[in-house]
């Protein structure tokens, strides 16, 4: 009888915390005051709710990595979500069982698919990189997803996108041999190396086929880009931030080829400050480079993004998530409860 009133009253405590709550880790109070805020309400009629989500090797570097994974998008609660560095097509499956008989999941049609969409709505159709005839691996997924909310519903273009990693660029701006603006181009472009560099994956995918014509038909359909980019965003590395990024004023050509299409970087709309707001993303676990004695810093920045282009949703609420236990760093990360080494994006959107 004590336990079943201690659980009672933990119950009532959480119902008047704020969202900015503190919890200790394995506490009754603590667990249930991490699915009441960390929630966002998407019971309203009309409003979707989107993630990106990194989920780092497929939540291979913490233990019971996948539960930890379904456990925080079901906290999360959206209705579309993002998903990369997924190893292989059992992981979706597997994360489908975890999240229970309302989800459907698609992968790209690879061995090491990368990139995946998850949702609690209806696939109409989807394709990836192979199915779309790039020439070599762009690092995406698309799927065109109906969506029923309450007495609403409409149709969303949805793409999701793991661009390449290769050449970081703020690795290389924080590398005092680097003092042109060319060199950093170099890398974002792929330079001197067989792959594509990750602005030209963003100029081939906005220029294919498929990705123009749902362009064209965002007047009356939404159109969202998610992933992770693994570049920063032209919006961010302006002369105000200058002195958070080793003193660069930098316009990064991925993002920036994403704004002249038309697209809205979703967290920015909401907090158009970079100074103010950083939400940087990468990385919740890496704060020190190897080796050095974990002397040498790891840049901190915003490399994962929900981009829209829509005349009919538009965002509401933009935030960082990682849960709300605290979070070891590497080397000493396995029992984390945040499965990633990313923080997720979670932007809620109104539909007029």
């Amino acid at each position: 009888m004590k336990n079943l009133c201690t659980v009672i009253l933990s119950i009532l405590i959480v119902q008047q915390l704020p969202c900015k709550c503190a919890t200790s880790r394995g506490s009754i109070a603590g667990e249930a005051a991490m699915l009441k805020c960390s929630k966002i309400n998407t019971a309203e009629d009309g409003n979707i709710t989107v993630l990106t989500f990194n989920i780092w090797n497929s939540g291979m570097n913490v233990e019971n990595g996948l539960m930890k994974i379904a456990k925080h998008i079901l906290y999360t609660n959206p209705d579309i979500v993002a998903l990369q560095e997924v190893m292989s097509n059992s992981v979706v499956e597997s994360l489908i069982r975890h999240l229970g008989p309302d989800w459907t999941a698609i992968a790209a049609n690879s061995s090491y698919p990368d990139v995946g969409i998850l949702t609690r709505h209806e696939f109409l159709t989807y394709s990836d990189w192979i199915g779309d005839g790039m020439p070599e691996k762009t690092g995406h997924i698309w799927a065109r997803i109906k969506v029923q909310k309450l007495n609403k519903q409409f149709i969303i273009n949805f793409w999701n996108l793991h661009l390449d990693w290769h050449d970081y660029g703020p690795y290389a701006a924080c590398n005092k041999l680097v003092t042109n603006k060319s060199q950093l181009d170099a890398g974002e472009y792929g330079q001197g190396r067989a792959s594509l560099g990750r602005a030209q994956q963003a100029y081939f995918i906005i220029n294919s086929d498929k990705f123009q014509q749902q362009v064209s038909e965002c007047e009356n359909v939404t159109m969202i880009v998610a992933g992770d980019f693994n570049c920063p965003s032209h919006l961010d590395w302006i002369d105000s931030t200058r002195d958070k990024h080793c003193d660069w004023v930098y316009a990064w050509p991925t993002t920036q080829l994403f704004h002249k299409a038309g697209f809205h970087d979703a967290f920015r709309v909401i907090y158009p400050d970079p100074k103010k707001n950083p939400g940087n993303t990468w990385s919740s676990a890496k704060k020190s480079q190897d080796g050095w004695g974990n002397t040498i810093k790891e840049p901190q920045d915003r490399i994962d993004f929900i981009l829209y282009k829509s005349n009919t949703l538009h965002p509401i609420i933009a935030k960082t998530y990682v849960g709300l236990h605290s979070i070891t760093p590497e080397p000493h990360h396995y029992l984390n409860d945040w499965p990633s080494d990313h923080r997720s994006v979670l932007v809620q959107f109104k539909h007029k």
